[in-house]
């Protein structure tokens, strides 16, 4: 297993700790170095088994390992300051056979394979009963979150327990609090999720490069890939002028998709190529739209992406996209509204 690993002394060294990254509103250094240590290293302690879980087996262990161990470097050339450590325990592996477990039919209802839990910071999967290689895409797509900036707004519970209730940041994603009178109660207030669909769309971006660049070259993975290439059979390709969203759809010709979210990535696409056509003073392609998108994702610094989506869609811009796609808008009708917001 070893000799599948990069040749560093620790494929650890220099990775954030596990856990937040900031707490709002508390103005005591010491304090928040404290509670972060703290959480951290709650993320870290041995923990048994949960009843849904079951052992990996040496292979998956072989596997997650290989993947932990690139994550950082990857995350490094999209814009992170820091990769983050992921310990082996961290990865949970639901147990397949007890399809009876409140976990597995969770998984079954909301019709996925993997869930990054903000809360204990654990990666929880349904394997593939199939293979390895849409084990391992979830896999990378969780990590890509569990690398995103996390912060958190202070609580009282906090202070006294350890816990916290509110979000804050989690990658693109801005958790908000909403108070329009005219839509609530004047004294209610509605959590908004800000750029959710944009946050995952990001994600699973990367999560495909990651995989394109790296999965051929693990041993463990290459016979799946090969047959699923033969079965899928010659992949369409798209001319070079094609647009970026249509080249996305081409993906789901195939006959079974390896990414998905692709409703999310046609919006986004759409919207960077848009980015980049207003700002090509700027940027030198739409590869550099999504790298500013991606750094704001792992740094928690949104201030230059939001004057360049004021900067090319107007004044407001960045609010309004952002309340769109909180609230689930279709795409059809988010391309509208981008529409407008241009014109």
């Amino acid at each position: 297993m070893n000799s599948e690993l990069p040749e560093r002394s620790n494929p650890f060294d220099e990775t954030k700790s596990p856990g937040i990254d900031r707490i709002i509103g508390i103005n005591d250094s010491s304090l928040e170095k404290t509670i972060k240590r703290a959480h951290a290293s709650s993320i870290l302690e041995d923990r048994p088994l949960e009843p849904f879980e079951r052992e990996k087996t040496h292979e998956e262990e072989e596997l997650i390992i290989r993947i932990l161990t690139l994550i950082p470097d990857f995350v490094l050339k999209y814009g992170a300051d820091q990769g983050r450590f992921t310990s082996l325990e961290q990865i949970c592996l639901i147990d397949e056979s007890n399809t009876e477990s409140e976990k597995f039919k969770e998984f079954s209802n909301i019709n996925g394979r993997a869930y990054y839990n903000f809360s204990n910071k654990r990666i929880e999967i349904l394997p593939s009963k199939i293979g390895l290689l849409n084990t391992a895409v979830a896999l990378v797509h969780e990590l890509i979150h569990a690398n995103s900036f996390f912060s958190v707004t202070l609580t009282k519970k906090m202070i006294t327990d350890g816990n916290y209730a509110e979000n804050r940041q989690v990658g693109l994603e801005l958790f908000r609090k909403d108070n329009n009178p005219e839509k609530i109660g004047a004294s209610d207030k509605e959590n908004l999720e800000f750029f959710k669909n944009f946050n995952e769309a990001v994600t699973e971006e990367l999560t495909k490069r990651f995989c394109e660049q790296y999965f051929r070259e693990m041993p463990i993975l290459r016979d799946e890939i090969d047959d699923r290439e033969k079965s899928n059979g010659p992949t369409p390709q798209a001319p070079d002028d094609t647009l970026p969203a249509f080249k996305v759809a081409l993906e789901h010709a195939e006959k079974d998709p390896l990414y998905g979210y692709v409703n999310e990535r046609i919006v986004f696409a759409g919207m960077i190529d848009a980015i980049y056509h207003s700002n090509k003073d700027k940027f030198q392609g739409t590869e550099d739209v999504f790298k500013m998108f991606s750094t704001a994702m792992f740094t928690g610094k949104v201030l230059d992406l939001a004057r360049l989506i004021e900067k090319t869609f107007g004044k407001g811009s960045f609010k309004t996209i952002g309340k769109n796609m909180a609230k689930g808008i279709s795409n059809e009708d988010f391309i509208k509204n981008l529409s407008e917001i241009i014109t």
